[in-house]
């Protein structure tokens, strides 16, 4: 119990040096209720696997929910906690405002359990939570007919008794006013009144006379103005009628609190099924309040790893999110750790994004404990985390005489003292703060410890020696933060298994530090570590040269890829075409041929009547016969054609390497590379493309041919909306037409493109986003923003 407690608290540590506070009161802003908003901001770390996927999944539901357009319904209440125990003392009664409160609890069960009862196919382990919601009609209605939720008064309908006493307090009342009304009207009174007003004080009709007249009228005082020229003087004639209005009305309050005590007794009744509706509801908010976050910065639950290892695909800063509102702004870190390696230390200049990727991974961490999405691709996996060590940032001491580098120290001390093997360690520039040489020394010694104990560990540094031990050492990896030397700006793109340089002199250059300074700064460092800093920033160039051909080769392949399938489709249109209007003409020469065979029998009818002779009548015959066989020619070489069975394919035997035939959809000639494999496939040599086809799409070219360079002339037949609408597709009909939509676009030289497929359950954006995920040309994609489409539309930028 002590040992799970100090792994607790050793988390909240970390929570609080990684800002995850700050992404808790984000997600908290989305609750309804305070109550949610004041869980969510202290929301526990879940101890197991069984635990993290129950709570994931309840999210995930209800994510769901919302990206098919549907939603809980659930409207505010109060915080009713005290409510409750004051309501378990037999007799206890609350006020009018409590008791709104505890029917708005009512109506929001009574609706979120119908709601999550129809929905509870879908959304399995939110319907887990509202089973447990129980209506309770009977208080609904006896709030409904008794209280006016808009001003707190309870309702004649509340009882017949009430009603009654209602009507007397009006009949009463207009006795009263009838009576003044009477004296306002009379002469004698006129001159005495201030204003022909009948006023109220302290519940009783009153008179506003003049100060000299006061001795006039008789009656009982009750008030004066703050001048002293007015006194309000309840007249003799209505004091009893007054009364009889102050008794009507002490009954009117005897009854409301009759009333409230019996809606009270009610509540009483139903006490313990309120009380589980309102720890639902909230936990149902507190869900709903995560979903929301999810949905609103693209986040995913990650997979669970039994073996501890953490694998984030596509991961980015939650606050980073928040600060730039937009998703291509921040950009996205992929790795592993716990597989391949257990301690990756990651170098690069200064402000180009190393402690933000450390940051990344711990939030990521805390974030999957908590049961809450990540803001990465569902593709990452994240283990069971025991204790999470962080040193970031200068926490030195004036009051306790501790220096930055003693404060480094004392959690050094402390990691080395208590990390485990289900442990990560996040340090920010390790080994500073002190004698470059001796704090080298200090962080290879406690990585090497740490390693060798499987500690899970995340460092960043300056320090050429820690990059040399990362590619020495086993289980130990370099990684580094990309840096454009063209532009000496920081990309903030994550390298793994290449340790970055610091580019201070190429910095210090392009700011205009002189150029003596940074010659005499560079002979200061020494020739070899000069080397090894000039080696890597080559390295990073030749990388960087390496990734931007391939990144060009890609595009060029899927652009050439594009323009055969447009030149086969519109072979294909041709074909058709070509075959439609044969089609078309054989069924004029029908119609022709039936004229004319009328025409013949007429004529034939014609001779017969005027007795022809009988070998005039078979040369007639003759003659059309010739004409309908010559049309039965015709026809059956066009479906011939549909057929493909006039096509001639060249021989398996016949195919050898240095041959060339003629690619048949392409129109092409191309070269044999490859003999035929088992499934009749070649590979041949298309202009600068290597491709694998069918035999039977080749024809045999028996002359020689000269090698001929493959030009594509590309001609579009019909302009390509920058828009697809799949809705009402299935999955695999609508991948299909993205890809060939994707491919009309890049060759098209279009950036972005958008796929409407509609809000509905999300299967088919889900689909979608697994194809896109997968394309080698999309950079990247995410919902249209608000009003344009949101999450019923997905925008694919290219590469």
């Amino acid at each position: 119990m002590e040992e799970h407690s100090d792994k607790i608290e050793n988390l909240h540590k970390a929570a609080l040096a990684l800002e995850l506070p700050k992404v808790l009161h984000s997600i908290s802003t989305r609750a309804v209720t305070s109550m949610a908003s004041q869980n969510l901001l202290k929301l526990e770390f879940l101890d197991d696997i069984e635990s993290i996927q129950q709570a994931l999944a309840r999210v995930t539901d209800l994510r769901n929910l919302l990206d098919s357009g549907e939603d809980l319904n659930l409207e505010y209440f109060e915080d009713l906690g005290s409510v409750f125990e004051v309501l378990r003392v037999e007799g206890a009664t609350v006020a009018i405002e409590k008791l709104i409160g505890l029917g708005k609890l009512a109506r929001n069960g009574r609706i979120v359990l119908g709601f999550l009862r129809s929905q509870r196919e879908k959304c399995p382990h939110l319907w887990e939570i509202a089973h447990n919601l129980q209506p309770v009609q009977e208080l609904e209605n006896a709030i409904q007919k008794s209280i006016d939720p808009a001003t707190f008064e309870v309702l004649d309908s509340a009882s017949p008794e009430l009603k009654k006493i209602r009507r007397e307090i009006n009949a009463a009342q207009q006795r009263v006013r009838q009576k003044l009304e009477n004296i306002l009207k009379s002469s004698s009174a006129k001159d005495m009144l201030r204003d022909q007003l009948i006023s109220m004080r302290e519940g009783r009709h009153v008179l506003m006379v003049k100060d000299e007249y006061r001795r006039k009228i008789k009656g009982i005082v009750h008030d004066q103005s703050a001048t002293g020229q007015t006194f309000f003087i309840e007249p003799v004639e209505i004091v009893e009628l007054n009364n009889s209005v102050r008794q009507f009305e002490a009954n009117e309050r005897a009854e409301i609190e009759r009333i409230i005590a019996q809606i009270c007794e009610i509540v009483r009744v139903h006490l313990d099924a309120l009380r589980v509706n309102y720890d639902c509801l909230i936990l149902l908010d507190e869900i709903r309040a995560s979903a929301l976050y999810s949905r609103d910065f693209l986040c995913n639950a990650c997979r669970m790893s039994e073996s501890g290892e953490i694998k984030l695909e596509f991961a980015r800063h939650p606050l980073l999110l928040e600060k730039m509102k937009k998703q291509d702004a921040v950009i996205p870190l992929s790795l592993a750790l716990g597989r391949s390696f257990k301690t990756l230390v990651i170098t690069g200049p200064n402000s180009g994004g190393k402690t933000v990727a450390m940051k990344t991974v711990g939030l990521a961490v805390l974030m999957t404990r908590l049961g809450l999405h990540i803001p990465a691709s569902a593709d990452s996996e994240i283990g069971i985390i025991g204790r999470m060590f962080v040193d970031i940032g200068d926490e030195q001491s004036i009051e306790d005489d501790l220096s930055t580098f003693t404060s480094h120290m004392l959690r050094l001390r402390t990691m080395l003292a208590d990390a485990q093997k289900s442990d990560l360690i996040l340090i920010d520039e390790m080994g500073s703060g002190t004698d470059p040489d001796e704090g080298t020394a200090l962080a290879l010694a406690s990585l090497l410890a740490l390693t060798k104990r499987g500690v899970l560990s995340i460092v960043t540094t300056h320090h050429g020696a820690l990059k040399e031990f990362a590619h020495d050492t086993a289980d130990v990896e370099n990684g580094s933060m990309v840096f454009d030397i063209d532009t000496l700006q920081p990309t903030y793109r994550f390298r793994l298994g290449v340790p970055g340089s610091s580019y201070a002199f190429e910095i210090a250059t392009r700011v205009g530090l002189k150029p003596d300074v940074i010659d005499q700064a560079r002979a200061l460092v020494g020739s070899e570590k000069g080397r090894v800093e000039k080696l890597i920033a080559d390295l990073e160039n030749k990388l960087h040269a390496q990734e931007t051909l391939l990144h060009k080769n890609q595009l060029d392949e899927t652009r050439l890829q594009g323009m055969m399938k447009l030149y086969a489709e519109r072979a294909d249109e041709l074909k058709k075409n070509k075959r439609t209007l044969q089609a078309k003409a054989i069924a004029e020469s029908e119609e022709l041929l039936q004229q004319t065979n009328a025409t013949i029998e007429s004529t034939i009818r014609l001779i017969k009547e005027n007795q022809a002779s009988s070998e005039a009548i078979r040369e007639a015959k003759k003659q059309l016969n010739e004409q309908r066989s010559v049309l039965a020619i015709k026809k059956a070489g066009l479906q011939k054609e549909k057929t493909g069975k006039q096509a001639k394919h060249i021989k398996i035997d016949e195919i050898s390497p240095g041959q060339t035939a003629l690619w048949k959809s392409q129109q092409i000639v191309v070269s044999i590379l490859e003999k035929a494999d088992s499934e009749n496939r070649v590979v041949i040599q298309a202009g600068s493309m290597r491709l694998k086809v069918a035999v039977t799409e080749l024809e045999f070219s028996k002359k020689k041919q000269k090698k001929q360079r493959v030009t594509a002339h590309y001609q579009n037949p019909k302009p390509v909306m920058q828009e697809l609408d799949l809705r009402g597709k299935r999955a695999d009909e609508a991948i299909s037409e993205a890809d060939r939509f994707i491919s009309e676009a890049i060759v098209q030289a279009w950036d972005e493109v958008r796929l409407v497929h509609g809000k509905g359950t999300g299967a088919l954006r889900k689909a979608l986003a697994e194809f896109l995920q997968s394309h080698p040309n999309v950079r990247d994609f995410g919902p249209a923003a608000l009003g344009q489409g949101d999450v019923g539309v997905t925008c694919v930028r290219f590469q």
